[in-house]
Parts: structure tokens; C-alpha cells; sequence
């Protein structure tokens, strides 16, 4: 064999390593979210047909996710003598490796439109007003225009949202028996409405809620619902009641934490058998937490207080799963469920429709407060609008773009 070949993959490979480590200086002083958020977006297959990724350079992206790996391993080693903050700023320079590696893969067309793609999904994920003052030099007064706008927007949202929420619930209810229609009502009681847990305008997060429906523990919903003050005011608890909501709370979110750390060290270094019992053992720390506070809440919470949050826990449980929730509270037979969940299927497509023209005229309103130039310099960020493709099929409000 010649030693012209070898002299020849030596300088390409030199050369490859040498524009990793240029595109890692890039990336090291960004935002660790942004820089998470780039690999994210480079992992969803909407993306890649959006950039254009040819097959060798789809291969090349593939062969780039082992970038970061040695960091990642001793993070893993080194994880128990580190603070939060030094395990944060070591994740981050993972992420950084792996996407300067991919960014090697991609030409400088297809990187600038991936950093409009970042910027779109940022104002679903986060709302405007913050990237605005960031990107953008704007005075004070701006700002404050600008806040108070997406505060108007966001109520707007809320109120949207609840509006489709209701209205595919109703319809959905509406196909069953009238028996069940009955079932239902008296089920979920009187209508609430449940305040938005986030602020800013985050069509991505809004009511999406973060609910174990998995019913591994019963009473997961309960202590969840019981941890929100709007929750704690509809059912009127008083001070010694609230002792129900932050039983144990500190010692079991300690052990947790913990636990979790012992476990990624375990899955690491390959010891399977380690990790299984740490997974059991933090299920059971759960099932114990879960068991205490639902003990504690039928003994401080008066048999109204008790009954109530039993109706709000099937109103918030169907928020993201109206189809298994309702079905599951009126005893629906396999046919019925079928004949939901195709309904629920073409709602949900009416529903996305519906936040994508509200998207749009939030954002026209948006852009119609700016100055000219920073109209111009915003649309240039954004570049032409794409529509992220729901990673989901089931209903689940404003979870379509995850």
C-alpha cells in the first residue's frame, strides 16, 4: 500500500479535528439551552427534511453523536463530589462538543436556517419578549411595551385554549350514552379553570400538563394538584390543611436527587443489575411519599375539600388525555373508544389549525410593535415560518410541537 493514501487521510483527519474544535469556540458562550436545543432540533426527522440533509451527510450527523461521549464519562465519574453547578456547566460542554461536531456536517446555508428553526421553536417554547431583548436593542420603554403585550397575548392564549379544551370534551362527551353523559358530569363536578403555571407567551407549555397517567400511583395526580396554589384556594385549605401538600417533601426530594445520581453513575459503567435496583428502590421511595401524603390528606382535608379535588384530578387528568380519561370514568365499551379516538384525531388536526392562525396574528401584533429596523432585523432571525410536526398522536393540548 502507497503512502500517499495514508499521508492523505492523516490531513483529513487533522483538518476535521482542527474544524470541531473551531465550531466548539463558537458554541461554548452560548446559552446552554440554546446549545441543547440545536442538537435536539438536528434529532427530529421534520428538521432534517426541512435542511435539506443529503444521505452522506445524514450518515456523517449519525456518526457525530459519539462526540462528547469521554466528557460525558467523566461527568458520570466524577458526578458525586460535584456541585449542581458544576454538573450543569459539565453537561454543557457535552452538548457543546456534539454540536460543534454536527455542525461540521453541515454546510453554512443549511447552519443559518437551523438557527432560525432554534429561534421559531423559542418562541413557542419560551415566547418572545425575552429573545427580543436579547437579540434586539431595545430601550427600556420598548421592553416594557413588549412585556405588556405578550402578558395580553398570553391571556388570550389561555383563553383559546380552554375554549378547545371544553369544546373537544364536549364533543367527545356528547357520543356517548346519555347515561354516561350523566356519569361524566357528575364525575368531574363544576367546571375550573386552571391557571396557566407558566408565564410569557409558551404555546408549548401552556396547559400542557405533567401528568402520570400511568396510575402507578394512584394518588399521583392528587399530591400533584395539591402542590398548586390556585388548587389550594378553589378548596379553601387553611394552614394546618397545607400540611397534607409538604409532608416529607424535602426529605424524599433529597433521597430522589440522590438516587438519580447513583443510578446514571450505574447506567454508565454498565452495572445493569445495580440500576435495576435503584429504579425499584426509587419507585418505592415514590409509592411510600405517595401513600404518606394521601394518608395525611384524608385525615386534614374536610369529606367537601376531598370530594372536590377528586373532581378536579379527572378535570386536569383529561386535559391531556381526554379519550383514556373519559372512557375510563364512564366504563366505555372497546367500540365506543375506537369511535373516540377517531374523533379525537380529526379534532385535534381542527385544533392545531386554530393555535397556528392564533401563532400568526401574535406574532403580527408583535412585529407591528417594533421600530421598522427592528421589524426588518426580527424577520431576517426568523426567517420563512415552519410548521414543527406534532411528535405525538394522541390529543394533547399544545403538545403537538414537542
Amino acid at each position: 500500500m502507497s503512502v500517499f493514501p495514508k499521508s492523505v487521510c492523516l490531513v483529513v483527519w487533522l483538518v476535521a479535528i482542527s474544524s470541531v474544535a473551531q465550531e466548539a469556540e463558537k458554541y461554548a458562550d452560548r446559552p446552554p439551552d440554546d446549545v441543547q436545543r440545536l442538537y435536539d432540533l438536528l434529532q427530529r426527522s421534520d428538521i432534517i427534511q426541512e435542511l435539506q440533509i443529503t444521505p452522506s451527510q445524514y450518515a456523517d450527523l449519525r456518526a457525530s453523536r459519539g462526540a462528547g461521549t469521554e466528557l460525558s464519562e467523566n461527568l458520570t465519574r466524577q458526578m458525586p463530589s460535584l456541585s449542581q453547578q458544576e454538573i450543569e456547566a459539565a453537561r454543557h460542554q457535552v452538548y457543546v462538543a456534539k454540536v460543534a461536531a454536527a455542525a461540521t456536517c453541515l454546510t453554512r446555508e443549511q447552519l443559518q436556517r437551523l438557527e432560525q428553526l432554534l429561534i421559531q421553536y423559542q418562541v413557542f417554547a419560551q415566547g418572545p419578549a425575552h429573545l427580543l431583548a436579547r437579540t434586539l436593542e431595545l430601550s427600556e420603554e420598548e421592553k416594557r411595551q413588549l412585556s405588556e403585550l405578550e402578558a395580553e397575548l398570553t391571556t388570550q392564549l389561555r383563553e383559546l385554549m380552554w375554549r378547545l379544551h371544553r369544546r373537544v370534551q364536549r364533543e367527545l362527551v356528547s357520543s356517548l350514552t346519555s347515561e354516561q353523559q350523566t356519569q361524566w358530569r357528575n364525575r368531574v363536578g363544576a367546571d375550573y379553570e386552571f391557571v396557566l403555571v407558566f408565564t410569557g407567551l409558551k404555546p408549548l407549555q401552556g396547559l400542557t400538563c405533567q401528568v402520570d397517567t400511568s396510575d402507578r400511583y394512584p394518588d399521583y395526580t392528587h399530591v400533584r394538584l395539591m402542590n398548586r396554589s390556585d388548587v389550594q384556594k378553589e378548596l379553601e385549605l387553611v394552614d394546618d390543611q397545607l400540611t397534607a401538600v409538604t409532608y416529607g417533601r424535602t426529605e424524599t426530594l433529597e433521597k430522589l436527587d440522590s438516587l438519580r445520581k447513583q443510578s446514571a453513575i450505574a447506567s454508565a459503567n454498565g452495572r445493569t443489575e445495580e440500576t435495576r435496583r435503584i429504579t425499584l428502590e426509587v419507585m418505592e421511595l415514590n409509592r411510600r411519599s405517595t401513600e404518606a401524603k394521601a394518608k395525611a390528606r384524608q385525615e386534614l382535608l374536610l369529606p367537601h375539600q376531598l370530594e372536590r379535588l377528586d373532581e378536579l384530578v379527572w378535570q386536569y387528568r383529561s386535559i391531556p388525555e381526554p379519550v383514556r380519561i373519559i372512557t375510563e370514568a364512564v366504563g366505555a365499551s372497546e367500540r365506543q373508544r375506537e369511535q373516540l379516538q377517531l374523533q379525537a384525531s380529526d379534532l385535534c388536526s381542527q385544533v392545531t389549525e386554530e393555535l397556528w392562525g392564533f401563532h400568526r396574528i401574535a406574532q403580527r401584533r408583535i412585529l407591528d410593535s417594533l421600530t421598522p429596523a427592528h421589524q426588518i432585523e426580527w424577520k431576517k432571525q426568523l426567517g420563512e415560518e415552519f410548521k414543527f410536526k406534532s411528535t405525538t398522536e394522541s390529543f394533547q393540548v399544545l403538545r403537538y410541537l414537542r
